[in-house]
């Protein structure tokens, strides 16, 4: 594969694994470093990407490894904090500077002032996993099937954790109401 063609493979799937990567660390610049590494193993690793595969969902499966890996070794809390700003930059990318195509930023701009402090503790609440799917269905409107193949999930399981996830939600939040 030519550096270019890895480099446009890469900016269509940024928005996507940044908001996989802030949903497992809840953070811009750890999320930011787990993308680099796993850029990093994927290159080193180019020949064992199939062109007939798909290059999000292979990236997707380095970076939740990568961000496993990260997790055991500094053993931080899965359920992080997670700050919607950093969610509003995630379709930029400085280190490939104008290659990347912004998805995203449409669904997220606007976003970042609707979060408060009960929404964040609300997200923050959610397992990992059922987080993840949360945001790529809320911040990047993606689909069940794409959400399964990014996380590595069944279709059907994706479709319960992000109903149980909205759920559980507007539970949380609604008690703030009364």
């Amino acid at each position: 594969m030519e550096p270019s063609e890895f480099a446009s493979l890469y900016a269509l799937a940024y928005p996507k694994l940044s908001v996989i990567a802030i949903a497992i660390v809840g953070n811009r610049t750890d999320a930011d470093d787990l993308i680099q590494q796993s850029v990093v193993i994927a290159l080193e690793n180019i020949e064992q990407f199939r062109p007939s595969s798909d290059f999000t969902r292979w990236m997707s499966a380095i970076l939740r490894n990568v961000a496993s890996n990260h997790l055991r070794k500094t053993k931080i809390r899965k359920t992080s904090r997670i700050d919607p700003s950093d969610a509003h930059s995630a379709e930029t990318d400085p280190g490939l500077e104008s290659v990347v195509y912004s998805a995203a930023h449409k669904r997220i701009d606007g976003l970042e002032n609707a979060f408060d402090d009960e929404v964040r503790s609300a997200v923050e609440s959610l397992a990992e996993e059922p987080r993840i799917c949360l945001l790529l269905r809320i911040v990047l409107d993606l689909d069940y099937r794409e959400i399964s193949e990014l996380v590595g999930i069944p279709e059907g399981t994706a479709m319960s954790h992000v109903h149980r996830g909205k759920r559980r939600l507007r539970s949380l939040l609604n008690s703030y109401l009364d």
